[in-house]
């Protein structure tokens, strides 16, 4: 069944833009189109033994291409790679696929005829497979009525069943004659080339103009996720005062950024102000803050690379800093988006901040989300003798109310409880109790609200002595170890400010070091005791996200614009001081999704069996 006019119109469209003629020596000799946003695919005749040659797109300057590659002379393929100007609109591309219906496609190309400018043509076509011994496409044959022409090769083929491009314009039986041609298949194409086989498993930004056009029932048709992401990997390295931030891109380019560039004052300031943990900030300072960890996170070449994928519907940006650096106490969280002074990348709704563990684990690699109910164990840890210190706004004219413990335990269980989580809370346990409890292998989620601290450089967490009314310590390490040996997935660890009366060595990222370890997927973490009003608002969004199937990087992306919009006591600053550490693999998911949808093989058959390099006859437009 062919695709609904509207969407075949859309396609057409789309084909101006992504169809690019190829020049050489100020004459066209062929037709390219882009597979990604630098990246063209076209016949080898059409460049040969060229290295480098001009494209030029319907209402875009003329630009240079680099011939990147050609498998041998039988395939007739090349790869062509060029950029998008600056100050260009993003260059969108088509989506790929190899599955070869019968019946109706659209070409598009740039044919040529004798004192005619060439021009861009797309018109229908009807084609068929046709199939080797070895059951692999051999080509799509294009039957007679239309005429494949010079200029044509390299050009797209558009199936109008699917609404992907499945093959490359190649041969005709007679260019001067309706008698049909033929073009080489996606799945001989995806054999010659590794890059297009990563593209046809994987989705760039700038494919997502196609998917819109396409819709969400006909994208995910091809086995593609609606959602389209892209990733960025930064390594802080370094110290304090002068640290480097890198970033290999997709061709292992090393991008390096020292931190001294901002000033060794600048530098040591970050760490001052942060370190100011009981003061309020105010909206311009925050800002001010922001602008100087956007300098210092985000360089030019990243920003540049920045730019170039915000075309994805989110964006995460990955922070990898080594357990036990102090340069994880910085709270890059409050970095803006560079251009955007007022926006942050932690709270904005195309980008997914998050900091990574780098191991070798086997469980490294992305989980499967849970389809059952998820068990949470949580515990409130707030002695009853505790009071807690006043906490003024910023006019210091009446302090900030700290909720009772009731309001707090009211808080977790009802943010916390119902489907699909199932909560057990205990209120003021002593540690043998929690320890119990998380090594009876019940739990998923283990959440943590209380107080820590450092003592003689051990960072310890709050629980009760056995009357329940003083404190006793645990070792953090300890339930962290009990979590990860005993299936919990999640760990949630609030930190608030510490009773009144007593000053504590506070528990910082650097100072608990390695977060994640064995089966841990995520840790959600405050990097400074915060009022426990903040840690009663980020439970009712962060829960209410996952709750929603959202992935643990998009609920406290949401949880922290959430505190950033409706801050429960006067800190501009307060939405920074939650972050999360994930394993090694981008959007940790811990509740499968009820209305996933199941793979292509499930909505329109099998793909075809293998792939083939057997030389079709090619009459050249030369």
């Amino acid at each position: 069944m062919s695709l609904p006019e509207r969407v075949i119109d859309r396609l057409r469209e789309l084909m101006k833009e992504v169809t690019a003629s190829v020049i050489i020596g100020g004459r066209s000799t062929g037709t390219a189109f882009f597979i990604d946003d630098g990246l063209l695919l076209t016949c080898e005749h059409v460049i040969k033994d060229h290295t480098t040659c001009e494209i030029a797109v319907v209402g875009r300057r003329r630009r240079t291409a680099a011939v990147l590659g050609t498998p041998d002379k039988a395939a007739d393929l090349a790869l062509l790679s060029t950029t998008v100007e600056p100050d260009d609109p993003p260059q969108p591309c088509v989506a790929l696929d190899d599955l070869l219906p019968h019946g109706q496609y659209l070409v598009a190309g740039f044919p040529r005829e004798d004192d005619v400018d060439t021009g861009l043509e797309i018109f229908a076509v009807t084609g068929h497979p046709r199939t080797g011994v070895d059951e692999a496409d051999q080509l799509v044959q294009i039957e007679a009525g239309r005429i494949i022409t010079w200029g044509m090769s390299g050009g797209p083929v558009l199936s109008a069943e699917s609404g992907a491009v499945v093959g490359v314009t190649r041969s005709s039986k007679d260019p001067t004659d309706a008698r049909g041609g033929a073009a080489i298949p996606m799945s001989r194409v995806a054999n010659a080339f590794e890059v297009v086989r990563n593209l046809q498993q994987r989705q760039t930004p700038a494919v997502r103009r196609w998917r819109d056009a396409l819709e969400r029932e006909r994208w995910q048709a091809l086995g593609k996720p609606w959602d389209m992401e892209a990733c960025i990997d930064l390594q802080i390295s370094g110290t304090r005062t002068q640290w480097e931030i890198s970033m290999g891109d997709a061709a292992g380019v090393r991008h390096v950024l020292t931190g001294s560039d901002l000033g060794v004052d600048v530098a040591e300031a970050l760490f001052r102000w942060a370190a100011q943990r009981r003061r309020l900030h105010g909206k311009a300072e925050v800002e001010l803050l922001g602008r100087l960890l956007a300098k210092g996170l985000i360089p030019t070449s990243v920003e540049e690379h920045l730019r170039k994928v915000t075309g994805a519907d989110v964006v995460h940006v990955r922070l990898h800093i080594a357990p036990g650096n102090d340069l994880a106490d910085i709270p890059w969280e409050l970095a803006a988006v560079p251009g955007q002074p007022t926006k942050f990348l932690a709270t904005d709704n195309n980008f997914r901040l998050s900091r990574v563990v780098d191991d070798t684990r086997a469980e490294a690699t992305r989980r499967e989300p849970m389809v059952g109910p998820v068990d949470v164990l949580a515990v409130l840890a707030q002695p009853r003798d505790w009071t807690f210190a006043k906490v003024y706004g910023r006019k210091g004219d009446k302090p900030y109310r700290w909720p009772e413990l009731e309001d707090i335990d009211k808080n977790l269980r009802t943010s916390i409880n119902g489907d699909p989580f199932k909560l057990n809370l205990m209120v003021c346990p002593q540690p043998g109790d929690v320890s119990d409890q998380l090594e009876s292998g019940l739990y998923s989620v283990f959440h943590y609200a209380g107080v820590g601290k450092l003592l003689d450089g051990e960072p310890l967490m709050a629980y009760v002595d056995a009357d329940g009314q003083q404190e006793s310590w645990m070792e953090a390490s300890r339930v962290l170890d009990l979590a990860a040996d005993n299936g919990v997935r999640l760990v949630v660890l609030e930190f608030m400010l510490p009773p009144e009366g007593q000053e504590f060595d506070q528990l910082t990222p650097s100072k608990l070091g390695r977060l994640v370890r064995g089966g841990i997927d995520a840790v959600v973490l405050t990097q400074q005791p915060v009022h426990a009003s903040q840690c009663m608002a980020f439970n009712t969004s962060f829960y209410r996200e996952l709750k929603r199937r959202q992935s643990v990087e998009g609920a406290i992306q949401r949880a922290r614009k959430d505190l950033a919009n409706n801050r429960p006591v006067e800190d501009d600053a307060g939405f920074g001081w939650f972050s999360v550490v994930t394993s090694p693999a981008a959007g940790v998911v811990i509740v499968a999704s009820p209305e996933r949808i199941d793979r292509r093989e499930l909505t329109i058959g099998e793909r075809g069996a293998g792939l083939s390099a057997v030389p079709v006859p090619v009459e050249t437009d030369r």
